[in-house]
């Protein structure tokens, strides 16, 4: 890709193109996820086939990436480098937060997921200052943090007996912990390698664990209608194009730039959810949009630079 092509990644209409296409892609994938469960019969005990329908997305999703960026370069050699670079990106972004998302989703529902999901920003933005030691903390941060985990309380009904958090939601927590991993990776890696052929490999190195593992335990997939088809389908476009299009602009922006726009996949995802297969028990009201007001303010807030320390 040439400067000015790179440049043009950095101009705000581009970031914000990008930015609001990959977060309502991903927040798609939530209900497109829980309508796949229902169609092929999966229930909440069965991680095998969770697995197995998790895998083939992604490696098809791999397949497209790593086939249109080689017919549009040239050059379908995988160096050593990049297929390492590919396989550290792919276990935390694939195989790990993804295993961790789809088990997630199997126990929670497309709206409560998605508002978890949304408040998983923040575990991303801790983990990163505490774990991978990638930046400070500063007012700003802790203080959207706490909005933002406030905002999850409002959307589960607290802490306690009456509480509406459960092991779905955590584990959508625990996925945007792997999910800050792979950020602060492919930000390194992309600086030095095409973060699209970073992308197809991984997806394709990722997806096949997951496939693997589905299938060592048991799980199966069989795909016997469109509908079916359809989804997964989607899936893995879903997984090409808004992984893609991060990717790039991780390479040519600071991460503090695109991270606010992560405020709009759980308003995308609790929308679509209610657009396509309801609250599915969730109540959904006053108290759902104040949370989701709350995880959005949060997250602008924790990326609002107050000082050139932030």
């Amino acid at each position: 890709m040439s400067v000015s092509d790179r440049k043009r990644l950095s101009s705000a209409y581009a970031v914000s193109a990008l930015a609001v296409l990959s977060c309502a892609l991903w927040g798609s994938a939530i209900p497109a996820i829980r309508i796949g469960y229902a169609l092929l019969g999966i229930s909440s005990a069965d991680v095998a086939d969770q697995l197995v329908f998790a895998g083939p997305r992604f490696v098809l999703g791999g397949i497209i990436v790593y086939v249109l960026q080689g017919a549009r370069t040239g050059s379908w050699h995988a160096t050593p480098a990049e297929l390492r670079a590919a396989a550290q990106i792919g276990f935390f972004q694939v195989f790990a937060q993804q295993l961790l998302g789809y088990v997630g989703l199997a126990h929670a529902t497309g709206v409560s997921g998605s508002i978890a999901s949304g408040a998983g920003v923040f575990m991303m933005l801790l983990a990163s200052c505490f774990v991978f030691r990638l930046e400070k903390m500063t007012l700003n941060k802790a203080l959207g943090c706490l909005c933002g985990f406030a905002g999850l309380l409002v959307a589960t009904g607290g802490i306690g007996q009456s509480s509406r958090f459960g092991w779905g939601e955590t584990l959508m927590l625990a996925s945007s912990v792997a999910g800050a991993a792979a950020t602060a990776l492919m930000r390194k890696k992309a600086q030095s390698e095409d973060p699209l052929k970073l992308c197809g490999l991984q997806f394709m190195l990722g997806g096949a664990c997951l496939l693997a593992a589905g299938l060592i335990l048991g799980g199966r997939l069989e795909i016997a209608t469109f509908a079916e088809l359809a989804v997964l389908v989607w899936l893995a476009v879903v997984s090409a194009v808004g992984f893609s299009s991060w990717s790039l602009l991780l390479r040519d922006n600071d991460i503090s730039r695109i991270a606010p726009y992560q405020f709009l996949i759980p308003v995308f995802g609790v929308a679509l959810s209610l657009a396509t297969i309801g609250s599915e028990g969730t109540p959904v009201g006053p108290a759902t949009a104040l949370a989701l007001v709350l995880i959005a303010a949060g997250i602008i807030l924790a990326n609002r630079r107050a000082s050139s320390t932030s």
